[in-house]
């Protein structure tokens, strides 16, 4: 029980982590400028 519940997990972590950090990593610069340009823009709309 322990050594199938040990693969699936492995299992799902292989899976996971190809699919997922590429999007992260890809999309993080441009969340991150996209979120400071709407700030900015906000404050510059404010005063």
């Amino acid at each position: 029980m322990r050594l199938t519940v040990d693969r699936a997990r492995h299992l799902t972590r292989v899976r996971l982590r190809p699919r997922h950090s590429p999007v992260q990593t890809r999309f993080a610069p441009l969340a991150a400028a996209s979120h400071r340009a709407l700030v900015t823009h906000l404050c510059a709309r404010s005063t």
